[in-house]
């Protein structure tokens, strides 16, 4: 069965304007998520949705197998990603039909290197594929506050011992083709909004599982100008350490 990588990154921006195409580490933040998969050993196809002409580019120069022009969508702020992936797979069941599995990777979360793909493909495969795989990393200490006034909290702290995961949704997500259809189908919704309160009112659909995918700081995002500086500076001394994205390649070759 192939295994077959989908990133997503649309030409706007709210909070970074234009950051999918923003110079990440001396290449466009969206490539590294492309490298990242086309030097995975367990991937055999990497393709970019975009509705942007010059992300379609960078698609091609960092060597995608296609990329998939999806609609300028009117409400395009608003939709969450299952809309994309969903017109994702349509595009590919002509060429792929339906019986591969699907590894999602956002830009936004570009410390993950091909090694962290490879064990969350192998750990898929290794449960037989039946779930949607959603990546988190382990919290030393699992604390909440409550409030007693404006401004005043009290803490109380859960655990100390990485019992418990954060969310890395960005990182890398698995699923079957036929169960994402089926799963976002009863969702009800593609509207972010909407599945932000779903999870708030706990009303989100079971069968998605988080597992253990990446170190703490592989979590982090670039959503804010901070958060990208933030992201570059660990991705030159935790990953590249002054070896640039040939590092990746290295992964792959060795």
């Amino acid at each position: 069965m192939d295994t077959i990588a989908v990133v997503i990154a649309r030409g706007g921006s709210r909070r970074l304007p234009r950051k999918n195409v923003r110079s990440f580490c001396g290449h466009p933040l969206v490539a590294w998520s492309i490298v990242a998969a086309a030097c995975s050993r367990l991937v055999d196809y990497v393709y970019l949705s975009t509705d942007d002409d010059e992300i379609a580019e960078i698609g091609k120069t960092y060597g995608v197998d296609g990329v998939i022009r999806r609609p300028d969508w009117p409400d395009a702020d608003a939709v969450a990603a299952n809309r994309v992936y969903r017109h994702a797979i349509e595009v590919l069941e002509p060429m792929h039909g339906m019986d591969y599995t699907c590894v999602q990777l956002l830009p936004t979360s570009p410390l993950r290197k091909p090694h962290d793909i490879d064990m969350a493909v192998a750990f898929s495969r290794e449960i037989g594929g039946q779930a949607h795989l959603v990546g988190a990393a382990p919290c030393r200490e699992t604390n909440i506050y409550e409030k007693l006034l404006d401004g005043v909290c009290q803490s109380y702290t859960i655990d100390k011992s990485y019992r418990f995961l954060a969310g890395a949704s960005g990182l890398v997500n698995i699923c079957s083709p036929r169960w994402y259809l089926w799963f976002t189908e009863k969702l009800g919704t593609d509207q972010d909004a909407d599945l932000d309160r779903m999870l708030h009112e706990n009303r989100h659909p079971d069968r998605v599982f988080y597992y253990s995918a990446c170190e703490p700081w592989q979590a982090w995002e670039t959503d804010t100008e901070v958060e990208f500086e933030m992201c570059e500076i660990a991705m030159e001394r935790m990953i590249l350490r002054g070896e640039g994205i040939g590092i990746y390649e290295k992964y792959r070759s060795a």
